[in-house]
This record gives C-alpha cells, sequence and structure tokens, in this order.
C-alpha cells in the first residue's frame, strides 16, 4: 500500500470533484483525530483513516487484501473509475442529491395493479387487496 502519485491524485480528485463538486475538501481535510488518506494497493484507491493506515503497515503486501473503503481502480489504461463501494462516502457530500422512496405498500411490484377481468383497479381496491393479503 503506497501514497498516491501526483498523476493519479489529480485523475482521482479530478473524477470526485465531478460528484462532489467543492466539498471535496471535507473529505481531504478533516481534524486531526478523523484524519483519513488515499492510498493506492493493486491499482485501487483505499480511502482509510490514517490509524488504521499506520496498524496495516505490519502486514506485508501479498497478505494484505484491502483496507479501508475502496473509493475506486485504475484501469489499463490509466483511467481511474469509481466503484459502487464510494457511494456512502459519496452521498454524504454530493452536489445534486436524489430521495428514493420505498414503494412497499404498492401492489404494482407483486403484479396486481389489474383485477382478474383485465380492468385497471381503483385506488380503494388496491388498498382492499393489500389488506386482504397481509391478513392472510
Amino acid at each position: 500500500m503506497r501514497p498516491l502519485t501526483e498523476e493519479e491524485t489529480k485523475a482521482v480528485f479530478e473524477k470526485l470533484a465531478n460528484y462532489i463538486g467543492k466539498n471535496l475538501v471535507h473529505l481531504i481535510d478533516r481534524p486531526e483525530e478523523d484524519a483519513h488518506c488515499f492510498r493506492l494497493h493493486k491499482d485501487r484507491v483505499y480511502y482509510l483513516p490514517v490509524k488504521t493506515m499506520h496498524l496495516a503497515t505490519s502486514i506485508s503486501r501479498p497478505n494484505l487484501i484491502s483496507l479501508g473503503t475502496c473509493f475506486g481502480k485504475f484501469s489499463k489504461s490509466g483511467k481511474f473509475k469509481l466503484t459502487i463501494t464510494s457511494l456512502d462516502w459519496l452521498a454524504k457530500y454530493a452536489k445534486y442529491k436524489v430521495s428514493a422512496f420505498s414503494r412497499t405498500g404498492s401492489p404494482l411490484g407483486f403484479g396486481q395493479s389489474r383485477k382478474p377481468n383485465g380492468n385497471a383497479g381503483s385506488g380503494a381496491d388496491m388498498a382492499e387487496m393489500n389488506t386482504a393479503r397481509r391478513s392472510s
């Protein structure tokens, strides 16, 4: 596990700036007791607490699988690509936030949006079907 080079740091920060913009400062400038850093291990960029990084120095590189949160990886051509594991951190500081609501009460997910005769049901019919299904 090693620090990022100047070129790697630039590629990572440019990609992160596309999603979190000026809030990138919040990832980098953190209080001393909660300091985090970016490290490269096997073409993957990890974001981890400095304390954890110091503890990991006692583990040899071949034995180290991963450490911290994987933010992304460098492709063979040198491009940086974000991975899904970085979403927890990106969601905190995202420029544009979208709320997704659960539709667990919706019968549409169960294929029950139509009555058995083929006609679309009303909202009252759907609520009645949900009540009947829950009670059984």
